[in-house]
């Protein structure tokens, strides 16, 4: 069984599950990451220059994932972008509003319109222009309808209803289901093995259609 097909039938994956691929017998899950699957937005020379990183080159740095940018800084120097590991994942079956300025969402990180911190509080420009109505409540990032954010304002508080297709992905195993960190729609999986000639321990990323559980 596909590890797509196990989440959608479990609704839940967590990272130590072991999983194979025709290539690599024994691959231990090291975490999950919010993805954007460019088959599904609408692609423009603007996000193009936003997802222009080498998914098969990065770092990992405990609880965070670095990727190294195709192109480099004005000094030639490597520019990486990075991300959060989540190391559990919910499929959403329920209708939740969630505070908006706890959680990461990728397609907002990754759009330079409005990412940018508000240096005076440290909350992210996108949640200040959201409270501040200066956004409408249903955003349409560079990433398309699939990708789109909605939000409601109770008492002066931004929250986020949570959709039928999200994913709801969490920092820690032992986070309760309230204690969400992320939303996403697609995601990708870390991955840990052995390497078979050198000896050494490597990560990779997969898709989770494209891995399947490891039978006992």
């Amino acid at each position: 069984m596909t590890l797509l097909n196990y989440f959608k039938q479990n609704g839940e994956l967590t990272s130590g599950i072991l999983i194979t691929t025709p290539l690599i017998d024994k691959i231990e899950i090291y975490g999950f990451i919010s993805y954007i699957d460019h088959q599904k937005i609408f692609f423009t020379r603007e996000t193009s220059l936003n997802l222009m990183t080498n998914l098969n080159d990065f770092i990992i740095l405990a609880d965070k994932i670095a990727f190294k940018h195709f192109y480099k800084g004005l000094h030639g120097e490597n520019l990486y972008q990075v991300h959060p590991i989540f190391k559990k994942i919910k499929c959403n079956n329920s209708c939740e509003e969630l505070l908006f300025e706890n959680l990461y969402i990728l397609q907002l990180e990754l759009d330079d319109n409005i990412r940018k911190e508000d240096k005076y509080n440290k909350i992210p420009l996108y949640y200040t222009l959201l409270r501040n109505r200066k956004l409408a409540p249903e955003y349409y990032p560079l990433f398309g309808e699939r990708y789109s954010i909605q939000t409601v304002i109770k008492e002066n508080k931004l929250y986020y209803p949570t959709q039928p297709n999200d994913i709801l992905m969490y920092k820690k195993i032992y986070y309760s289901d309230s204690q969400v960190s992320a939303i996403g729609k697609d995601f990708l999986i870390i991955g840990r093995f052995i390497n078979s000639v050198t000896g050494e321990l490597n990560h990779k990323l997969f898709l989770p259609e494209e891995v399947s559980i490891l039978s006992d």
